[in-house]
C-alpha cells in the first residue's frame, strides 16, 4: 500500500509539473508589455504595472498620455471616451496636415483628444513660440484674411521668429526689371536663396500686429579694392508696416534704429514714408529708376537704398547703381542682403 500511495503522489506531482510548466509557456507568450502576469488557481491573470491602465484591445498604455504623447503647436490634450469607429469617420472632414497632427496627438486605441491642435501659424514668430520650431527652414504660415503660404523662417538670429521677405545671395534672378505684378505677388528661385516675398503678404504681415520690427542684414562689399570686403553690417527698426497696394504699399518705419549699416541720420533705408516704384509704375517725387536701375523699392527724391537693385558684380569702384547701401560714411555695394521681420508682442 505505501508503494502505491507513492506512485500516486509521484504522477500526481509530474502532472502538476507539467501543467506548470504549460502554465509558464503561456504566462510567457501571453504578458504584453507593461504587463504583470501571475498564476492564480491554475489561471494566467494579467495586470498592468504601475502607470499603466488596460484598454478595450486588453492592452496595457499608459495611464496619462497627455504626459507621454503631448500635443503640438499649443493643443491641450484632454482625456475622453473616443468611440474609435466615430472618430475614425471624423477624420474624413480634417485637412491633411490637420491628420499629421492628429496622429502625432492620438492613439486610436487610447482615450485622449488634443483640442485646438490644428491652431494656424500666422508667421514666423508663432512657429518659435508656439509650434517650438528651432531650426531655421521652410515653413508653412497662414496669416488672418489669407491662405497658407510656405516662409523662410530664420530662427536662430538675434532670438530667432523673423520672416524672411527680402534676400539676394547671387545675381541667379533678376530683381531691378521686374513689374509691379511681380512685387505683388513674389518671387524667388528658392526660399532659401534669392526672393522677395510679395508686397501683398508683407502689407499682411506687417499690419496683423500693433509692432513689428524691421531687420536687415549684409555681406561683403563688391566693390575691388574696398577697405571691407568682407565686411558685415546689420540694422534693426521698429513701427514696421506698408499699406495695402490702394496706397502703393507706403513704407512706414521709425527713424531710430540699432545697428551700425546707418552711419548719419538721413542716410540707410527711407523712412519718410515714401512709395512703392517699379519699372512699370513709378511713384517717386524725382524718377531715378531708368538711369541708376534700382529695382522695385520705396522711392522719395530717389533713395540711399536699393536692395533690389541690378547685381552687377564686382565693381572698380563704389556706386550709388543699382544693388547699393549709402551708410552716410560710404556707399555699401553689398555681395548678400537679407530682409526680416518679427512681431513684437
Amino acid at each position: 500500500m505505501p508503494s502505491l500511495i507513492a506512485s500516486l503522489c509521484l504522477i500526481q506531482g509530474l502532472f502538476l509539473i507539467a501543467v506548470s510548466a504549460q502554465l509558464t509557456t503561456q504566462l510567457t507568450a501571453t504578458c504584453n508589455a507593461n504587463t504583470n502576469c501571475t498564476i492564480v488557481n491554475c489561471q494566467i491573470v494579467c495586470t498592468c504595472n504601475q502607470g499603466f491602465i488596460q484598454n478595450a484591445q486588453n492592452q496595457c498604455v499608459p495611464d496619462n498620455l497627455c504626459i507621454s504623447q503631448p500635443c503640438k503647436n499649443g493643443g491641450t490634450c484632454n482625456r475622453s471616451t473616443i468611440d474609435p469607429v466615430k472618430y475614425r469617420a471624423s477624420l474624413l472632414s480634417l485637412t491633411k496636415d490637420q491628420l499629421v497632427e492628429e496622429a502625432i496627438c492620438i492613439n486610436l486605441l487610447i482615450t485622449t483628444q488634443c483640442q485646438n491642435q490644428s491652431k494656424s501659424m500666422n508667421d514666423c514668430y508663432d512657429w518659435l513660440h508656439i509650434g517650438k520650431a528651432k531650426k531655421s527652414g521652410i515653413y508653412e504660415i497662414t496669416p488672418p484674411g489669407t491662405k497658407p503660404f510656405k516662409v523662410f523662417c530664420d530662427m536662430e538670429t538675434d532670438g530667432g521668429g523673423w520672416t524672411v521677405f527680402q534676400r539676394r545671395i547671387n545675381a541667379n534672378i533678376s530683381f531691378y526689371d521686374k513689374l509691379w505684378k511681380d512685387y505683388k505677388i513674389g518671387f524667388n528661385n528658392g526660399l532659401e536663396n534669392n526672393l522677395w516675398l510679395g508686397n501683398d503678404n508683407i502689407h499682411v504681415l506687417t499690419t496683423k500686429d500693433a509692432n513689428v520690427e524691421l531687420r536687415i542684414d549684409l555681406w561683403g562689399d563688391r566693390v575691388q579694392g574696398s577697405s571691407h570686403p568682407n565686411g558685415y553690417w546689420w540694422e534693426k527698426r521698429t513701427d514696421f508696416f506698408i499699406d495695402d497696394e490702394a496706397q502703393f504699399y507706403t513704407l512706414h518705419l521709425s527713424s531710430s534704429f540699432t545697428g551700425n549699416a546707418t552711419a548719419l541720420p538721413g542716410y540707410g533705408i527711407n523712412t519718410m514714408g515714401s512709395q512703392f516704384s517699379t519699372i512699370d509704375a513709378e511713384h517717386s517725387v524725382n524718377p531715378c529708376w531708368s538711369s541708376k536701375q534700382i529695382g522695385g523699392w520705396w522711392l522719395g527724391t530717389c533713395s540711399h537704398v536699393a536692395l533690389n537693385g541690378n547685381y552687377m558684380g564686382f565693381l572698380a569702384d563704389s556706386s550709388m547703381h543699382g544693388f547699393y547701401w549709402d551708410t552716410g560714411s560710404f556707399v555699401i555695394n553689398p555681395i548678400q542682403s537679407r530682409m526680416m521681420l518679427r512681431s513684437i508682442l
